[in-house]
C-alpha cells in the first residue's frame, strides 16, 4: 500500500510538471505570441579543404568534363584558355590548366556569391567576416597593380579594396572592403 501512494504521488508531481497550461516565463504578450523565425536554408555550393565539387588542382581535367567546359576568359590584359565550371547551367567559375602541362586542374577561381568555403566566406562577404572565419589570415597586394587579397593556405580572397600603402596589416583595410573572387592557387613545383 505505502509502494502504491508513493508511485500515485510521483505520478501526480510528473504529470503537473508536463501540463502544457504552464505560462512562459516571459512577461512580454509580444514575446509568447510571435511566431518562431523561419530558417532560411540557403542554396550554395561549398569549397572544402581546397576542392570544390570533388574538382581539386593537379586532377586530370578529363575526369571532371561533366562540370568543366573548355572557353576563354579575359584576365587583365589577356586571353587565356580556361575551363568553366559550370553546374545545373549556372557558371560559377572557372579553372586555369596548370602551366606545365594543359592536361590538370591549375588555380581555381570563383565568382559566383553561390560558391562559399566550408566556414561560410564567398564573393559579398565582408572583410570582417573572413577575419573571423580566418584567423591566420595573411594580408597582401598583388604584384600587379593595387588589388588586396587576403591570403590562408592556398586559398585566396580578392578585395574591392586599393591602396597605394606598402605595408599592410588587417588593421589597415576597411571591414566593410568586399570579396569580389575566391581563389585556390596551386602550389608551384620546385625544380631543383
Amino acid at each position: 500500500m505505502r509502494l502504491a501512494s508513493i508511485k500515485a504521488i510521483f505520478l501526480s508531481a510528473v504529470l503537473v510538471s508536463c501540463d502544457s497550461s504552464v505560462e512562459p516565463k516571459s512577461t512580454n504578450a509580444e514575446e509568447r505570441s510571435a511566431p518562431m523565425a523561419e530558417v532560411e536554408e540557403k542554396p550554395g555550393y561549398q569549397i572544402f579543404n581546397s576542392s570544390f565539387m570533388r574538382i581539386n588542382a593537379y586532377d586530370s581535367i578529363s575526369e571532371h568534363l561533366d562540370k568543366l567546359e573548355k572557353g576563354k576568359k579575359r584576365v587583365g590584359e589577356k586571353v587565356k584558355d580556361v575551363y568553366m565550371i559550370e553546374v545545373n547551367g549556372n557558371e560559377l567559375g572557372y579553372a586555369e590548366p596548370m602551366e606545365d602541362t594543359t592536361n590538370y586542374v591549375g588555380n581555381m577561381i570563383f565568382n559566383s556569391p553561390e560558391v562559399k568555403t566550408e566556414d561560410g566566406i564567398g564573393v559579398g562577404s565582408t572583410f570582417a567576416e573572413v577575419l573571423v572565419a580566418y584567423l591566420k589570415l595573411k594580408v597582401k597586394k598583388s604584384k600587379v597593380g593595387d588589388r588586396l587579397f587576403g591570403k590562408v593556405w592556398e586559398m585566396f580572397f580578392i578585395l574591392d579594396y586599393k591602396t597605394e600603402q606598402e605595408e599592410l596589416s588587417a588593421d589597415s583595410i576597411p571591414p566593410t572592403a568586399k570579396v569580389t573572387e575566391v581563389r585556390i592557387r596551386t602550389k608551384k613545383a620546385k625544380t631543383k
